[in-house]
């Protein structure tokens, strides 16, 4: 359903209202300026709708930030819009940082930590036919073991996956490489899946993509590793559907998404 621009008048001020239904749990977003609205339907046009038994609101004085395109104030409001959703999720759901792709009957989970590919296999999986479910946030419903529920968001093709997709798939990426470093617009087609495989992804050496201190990365493996032991007792599965990819990292990471690729083939 799709969700509509609701003003009203109010003194001298005009409202938009966005509605959104994340699997029955209906939440509002009242905002100011037209040009926020249009920016947070796009972002979550999965969700648009209004017939969840429940609204939870959020109001635009509540954002960290005000609205400006030309800088990083959309990904920081587009954080707290989610942020709100998640927090009244979490009594029916278990939240997990993570991507998922899925086709058919085949689905596969991706982790690690910060900029470790997430993002990248989950377009790799693009390429290969697969759904993008999520970029962001891996979904489990609690009380049903062995599912994930998409929550896509657009997702952003920074440089490393550009180089990564360039090398490995040319042709198909030709398709796609016009939106670097833009968005990538994700609407998927199936609304959950069965996971088959979970996918550690896990560099050799040193942080592929920033510099930061040696207690901070063994804390994000630790993250890591508590997050693929929550996902391996809520779904169910053993440790043998627990699949780690060693990524070397430098200037030919790419030839490291090889083995992903003819993993998802």
């Amino acid at each position: 359903m799709k969700s509509e621009i609701k003003s009203k008048q109010s003194g001298a001020a005009l409202s938009y209202r966005l509605d959104l239904d994340v699997y029955g749990n209906r939440f509002a977003v009242i905002l100011k300026t037209e040009a926020l609205f249009k920016y947070l339907e796009n972002e979550f046009r999965y969700f648009l709708g209004s017939n969840g038994s429940e609204t939870y609101v959020l109001f635009e004085d509540e954002l960290p930030v005000r609205f400006d395109s030309s800088r990083d104030s959309d990904r920081m409001i587009r954080g707290t819009v989610s942020q709100f959703i998640y927090s009244h999720l979490r009594s029916e759901y278990l939240l997990i940082h993570g991507s998922c792709v899925a086709k058919k009957d085949r689905c596969y989970l991706f982790i690690g930590q910060k900029c470790s590919g997430k993002s990248t296999a989950a377009l790799l999986g693009k390429l290969l036919g697969y759904e993008i479910l999520s970029d962001e946030v891996l979904l489990f419903k609690r009380g049903d073991p062995g599912q994930i529920y998409a929550f896509p968001h657009n997702i952003k093709v920074r440089a490393g996956t550009h180089l990564v997709l360039s090398e490995i798939m040319p042709d198909k990426y030709s398709v796609y490489a016009s939106y670097y470093p833009k968005d990538f617009h994700v609407i998927p087609n199936i609304r959950s899946a069965q996971v088959n495989k979970i996918c550690l992804l896990q560099h050799t050496g040193k942080h592929p993509a920033m510099y930061i201190y040696d207690n901070l990365i063994a804390k994000s493996r630790e993250t890591v590793r508590k997050d693929l032991c929550e996902i391996t007792n809520i779904l169910n599965m053993s440790e043998t559907a627990q699949l780690q990819i060693n990524l070397t990292n430098g200037r030919h990471i790419w030839k490291s998404f090889d083995l992903l690729t003819k993993i998802l083939s």
